[in-house]
């Protein structure tokens, strides 16, 4: 056998005809219906409390933080209204030892202090504004909404959301194994080592990343037919409707 012929006996493992792709379609959409219809199966169905995407005119800034398998993003996006923004981000490798640590207050906190730094660094007046607000302020007296950053919590796992800003850990996967965290709120979670470390944030929604992710198009391109979804395929596979 020529190489030419070996290549072509190669590729020929690739071809995938019409009619193959047709069966998948028909048992992708089998498995749609059936995780709509039912708990556990195949294909998790999961809802969001997102109930409707950006026009693109929404402004202000935000902050937002990624978990989504080896790596913890933390960012912050100025909406300037006009379906454009400004992003400033940074990135930090996840300890190996902290995705399967022994409890939810190991890896948390790690998230915590991470935002705690980001702030420090690419919001220096606002942190420090607040912490002076703070030394001076009784706690009854409280802060104003628009001294506390909106935090949007991408965790890209299997989640029970029951709330815009509540979900609970179904199972882990990418590498992750804290058995502790399985059934907790991981919002609350967030929020107490936030809370620990005094910042001035608030976890104000959880989000799949392929709901982030059709947030997003829906903000930068609105126009009038719409975005109809948001998929991801990285260490997992999945997508929102």
């Amino acid at each position: 056998m020529t190489l030419v012929d070996e290549a072509k006996r190669v590729a020929a493992e690739f071809d995938y005809p019409t009619e193959d792709v047709q069966k998948g379609v028909k048992e992708f959409i089998r498995q749609m219906d059936e995780g709509l219809q039912k708990d556990g199966a195949t294909m998790s169905q999961i809802p969001t409390y997102v109930t409707a995407v950006p026009n693109g005119t929404e402004k202000g800034l935000y902050m937002a933080v990624d978990l989504g398998g080896t790596n913890f993003r933390v960012c912050s996006v100025q909406l300037h209204g006009n379906s454009t923004f400004s992003l400033t981000q940074s990135k930090v490798a996840v300890p190996h030892e902290l995705m399967v640590a022994k409890t939810s207050h190991e890896l948390f906190s790690f998230l915590a202090k991470q935002i705690e730094a980001f702030l420090k660094t690419h919001h220096e007046e606002h942190y420090h504004s607040h912490i002076r607000r703070r030394k001076t302020m009784s706690r009854e007296e409280g802060f104003r909404d628009e001294e506390i950053f909106n935090l949007g919590f991408t965790f890209s796992f299997p989640v029970q959301q029951n709330g815009i800003n509540k979900g609970t850990l179904i199972r882990w996967t990418k590498g992750f194994d804290i058995a502790d965290t399985v059934g907790q709120d991981v919002c609350a979670l967030l929020q107490a080592e936030i809370d620990a470390l005094r910042l001035p944030v608030k976890v104000a929604a959880l989000v799949n990343d392929t709901v982030g992710t059709l947030m997003a198009r829906s903000y930068t391109s609105p126009g009038k037919t719409g975005t109809l979804l948001g998929a991801i395929f990285g260490t997992g596979t999945n997508g929102a409707y």
